[in-house]
């Protein structure tokens, strides 16, 4: 019998994101979130977020972010920025230049 992971653990996310499996981290972090325990919420939705970046789903991005409820004044810079690098990777598509 397999032995149950630590929640806590998100070193098989990490793997998989190493591994460009976008999706199925995207749904392993998605699956998880309901149970996450604090300490845990704020890396799995960072890791949700880098998932959705690489899929190119930066509407997703956005939202992930701001689900994320920074603990200290590190934690709300680092959101802040994530959400900066989303904007100019969003203002840099050419498709969305073109439509606005």
């Amino acid at each position: 019998m397999t032995p149950m992971r630590d929640i806590t653990d998100l070193d098989d996310i990490e793997r998989v994101l190493a591994e460009q499996r976008f999706e199925t981290a995207r749904r392993m972090c998605l699956a998880r979130l309901p149970n996450a325990v604090e300490g845990v919420r704020v890396p799995l939705l960072k890791l949700l977020h880098v998932a959705y970046r690489r899929l190119g789903d930066l509407d997703a991005c956005r939202r992930t972010l701001e689900r994320i409820q920074p603990g200290s004044i590190e934690e709300q810079i680092e959101t802040l920025v994530l959400l900066g690098e989303d904007y100019r990777l969003l203002a840099s598509d050419g498709a969305y230049r073109q439509s606005a």
